[in-house]
């Protein structure tokens, strides 16, 4: 009767120590990610000239440098379009259904982004966007290898 209680309490303090580990896990490799997306795109913006490099370390901020980087794309105005567009969808996102619509628009968005900036710096762009798109973290390490790449055009 109590064996069974023992296990009970033992199997659940071992899954909350493996949930615990992997929240622990996630936040770690997101900060490691964030590190390497933000020196990345800091290096990048502090090589063309662009100023206010630092704004790669603001969370939506680093939506300009990603516009500015690629600013010739958009009309020599990306980082206030890719500005304005990351705060109106965080604004925007709360409203349940066109947050969503707005949400996967500015994912699109996003993935443009990244295609233009590695286009830019690299010979493939496409494998890049294909490998950013199914496994996140490879484009703050990928944006992180290209830093110091002279750019294309």
């Amino acid at each position: 009767m109590y064996s069974d209680d023992i296990n009970a309490i033992t199997s659940d303090a071992l899954f909350g120590t493996a949930m615990v580990g992997f929240i622990i896990f996630l936040t770690l490799l997101g900060l490691i990610c964030y590190i390497f997306l933000a020196i990345g795109l800091m290096k990048m913006a502090e090589n063309l000239g662009i100023s206010n490099a630092w704004l790669a370390w603001i969370p939506i901020g680093n939506y300009y440098i990603m516009g500015e980087l690629v600013t010739s794309k958009m009309k020599d105005n990306g980082g206030k379009y890719a500005l304005w567009a990351a705060i109106l969808t965080f604004l925007i996102s709360w409203i349940p259904i066109l947050g969503g619509i707005i949400t996967i628009a500015f994912a699109v968005f996003g993935c443009v982004l990244y295609y233009w900036i590695f286009e830019k710096y690299s010979e493939n762009p496409v494998l890049h966007l294909i490998l950013t798109i199914l496994i996140p973290p490879y484009a703050a390490f990928a944006l992180f290898a290209l830093r110091n790449r002279k750019p294309m055009y």
